[in-house]
């Protein structure tokens, strides 16, 4: 079964710890705080960041990056989880993308002098 889940992370230099990854702030009126991030259960302001989307194959944690500005990557998030339910769709349903072997691939030179004899 796929994995349907992932979540938008920062991935920033925190002063005398490097970088680390820790989760977003979203204040009361739904919004997303910029350069703020929870890490050990504070909220540290780390303005030197990237956002990544955390997600999984199987058992094993990726991380794809999502940009350094806040709005690129809520729009690349919302791309990927798109992506996640079609794949969890597609697997639910049972649809298969027909696999087409180098065999059969044709280049548009070789179609059209088939197509013109």
């Amino acid at each position: 079964m796929a994995n349907r889940k992932a979540k938008l992370v920062r991935c920033a230099k925190i002063p005398d710890l490097g970088w680390r990854r820790g989760t977003l702030i979203i204040v009361r009126n739904g919004r997303i705080k910029p350069d703020f991030m929870m890490y050990n259960g504070k909220q540290v302001r780390c303005p030197q960041g990237k956002y990544e989307i955390r997600y999984y194959e199987g058992r094993k944690c990726l991380h794809k990056p999502a940009g350094s500005d806040l709005d690129v990557a809520l729009a690349a998030f919302a791309l990927f989880e798109k992506k996640l339910q079609y794949e969890a769709l597609q697997h639910d349903l049972g649809i298969k993308m027909p696999v087409v072997r180098e065999a059969e691939r044709r280049t548009i030179a070789e179609l059209r002098e088939r197509f013109i004899d």
